[in-house]
This record gives structure tokens, C-alpha cells and sequence, in this order.
């Protein structure tokens, strides 16, 4: 079906200027023309005007290749800023910084034993009990962290 500007305006209710500029910044040629009117396939003409090229995309692989160069530099310059403002950190940073918790956390715990045996003045087979039960709990930490991050 093939339909001129005004008809087009009047189907999509908007001004002539308007589907005369999208058309032609989706570079939709006319497929024929009458009595020196353009007539443009209906189907290219709603894709144009429903889809206007001023409606910016985030999906790269629908970007123009300027488009995708200077939206990959942005993002690049954005983690920079994001990196240099503390507020995205590198996986090496994340890593350091959980494996010394976690081992300043497990040190601390090894030592509730001997010092609940000092301090608390609780039996020996009671602090061996409370080492294994420690111990215990630490591997299950150990595996639990193991498999957040091997996911």
C-alpha cells in the first residue's frame, strides 16, 4: 500500500512537517509519485515515523558506527570517573579487601578457644569443643564464599 505525506499525518496524527521530517531522516525514498505527489510504501513510512532516529538507543548493536564509537568511549570515560569517585572498584581491589576480612575474621575466631579458657575460665574439653565448632563454621564460611564468587 502506497500512501502520500497527508495521509500519513492523518493516520499517525501528527503534522505533515513532522512525518516529512522523519521520513526524511530515515532516508525513505517515495516509491512512486502522482501528479507530482510522492507516494511512499506505507510499511518503510510507519517503521520511520514510529522509530524517529531523534530517539536515542543503549543497545550498541543498533547504534550507527559514530553512535557506538562515541557511546563506547562514554561508557569508558563514565567507569573511569565511577573508579576514580571510589564508587566502582576493581575485581583485585574486591578480592584483596574480602580475603583480608575474611582472614582477620577467621584469626579472631580461632582465638575465642584460648581466650574463653583464660578469660572465661572454661574447661579444656569445653575450648576443644568450641574449636571444632569454630572450625567448623569457618569452613562452611570458606565454601559458601568459594561458590559466590566461582558463580
Amino acid at each position: 500500500m502506497q500512501m502520500n505525506i497527508s495521509q500519513l499525518a492523518e493516520l499517525f496524527d501528527l503534522d505533515r512537517a513532522t512525518v516529512r521530517k522523519r521520513l526524511r531522516s530515515a532516508s525513505v525514498e517515495p516509491v512512486a509519485s502522482e501528479k507530482g505527489i510522492n507516494r511512499y510504501s506505507s510499511a518503510e513510512a510507519a517503521a520511520a515515523i514510529l522509530t524517529p532516529k531523534g530517539i536515542p538507543t543503549t543497545d550498541p548493536d543498533h547504534m550507527t558506527p559514530q553512535d557506538r564509537k562515541a557511546w563506547f568511549e562514554s561508557e569508558a570515560r563514565r567507569r573511569d570517573l565511577e573508579e576514580r569517585d571510589r564508587q566502582l572498584l576493581r575485581r583485585e581491589e574486591v578480592s584483596r579487601v574480602l580475603s583480608t576480612t575474611v582472614a582477620t575474621f577467621a584469626e579472631s575466631m580461632r582465638a575465642l578457644p584460648d581466650r574463653l579458657e583464660r578469660e572465661a575460665g572454661i574447661e579444656g574439653r569445653v575450648a576443644a569443643e568450641v574449636e571444632r565448632i569454630v572450625d567448623a563454621h569457618l569452613d562452611q564460611l570458606r565454601r559458601t564464599l568459594l561458590s559466590v564468587v566461582h558463580d
